[in-house]
C-alpha cells in the first residue's frame, strides 16, 4: 500500500516569439529566427509519507527541487541549416535531512550548499 502524498504549488511561465529575419531588415528572404523563454518558480513541495499530512516535509530549495529554473533558446533557421543555443539556469539549493524532515546542518554532511548554475548547449544542423 502507497499512503504516501505530495502537495505542490508553483508557477510556470513560457514565451515564444518566430519571425522572418527579412521582415526586420527589410529585402529577400534572410531565414527564420525563433525566441522561447520558460521560467518556473517552485513555491512550496510538501511531502507527507503517511498520506494525511500530519508528518509534513516541506523541501522546496532542496537538491533537485530549486525554487526557480529557467530555459532561454534561440534558433536560427535557413534552407535547410539550423543553428540553435539553449541556457538552462537553476537557483542555488541546499541539501535536505529526510531523517528530521528540515535542511540538513554541517554537523550531518560537509556540503549542504550547492550554488546556482547554468548549462549551455549548442547544436548544428543540416538536413
Amino acid at each position: 500500500i502507497n499512503l504516501g502524498a505530495l502537495r505542490v504549488k508553483a508557477v510556470n511561465g513560457a514565451a515564444n516569439y518566430k519571425f522572418e529575419i527579412a521582415d526586420l531588415v527589410g529585402g529577400s528572404d534572410k531565414g527564420n529566427f525563433e525566441l522561447k523563454a520558460n521560467v518556473y518558480r517552485l513555491i512550496s513541495y510538501v511531502e507527507s509519507p503517511a498520506g494525511d499530512f500530519s508528518d509534513n516535509q516541506e523541501s522546496a530549495g532542496s537538491f533537485f527541487r530549486p525554487k526557480w529554473e529557467t530555459q532561454l533558446r534561440g534558433r536560427y533557421e535557413k534552407d535547410g541549416f539550423a543553428a540553435q543555443w539553449t541556457w538552462n539556469w537553476q537557483s542555488s539549493t541546499k541539501l535536505f535531512s529526510a531523517a528530521n524532515g528540515t535542511f540538513a546542518t554541517i554537523e550531518q554532511q560537509n556540503v549542504i550548499d550547492f550554488p546556482a548554475f547554468s548549462v549551455h548547449d549548442a547544436t548544428l544542423q543540416y538536413e
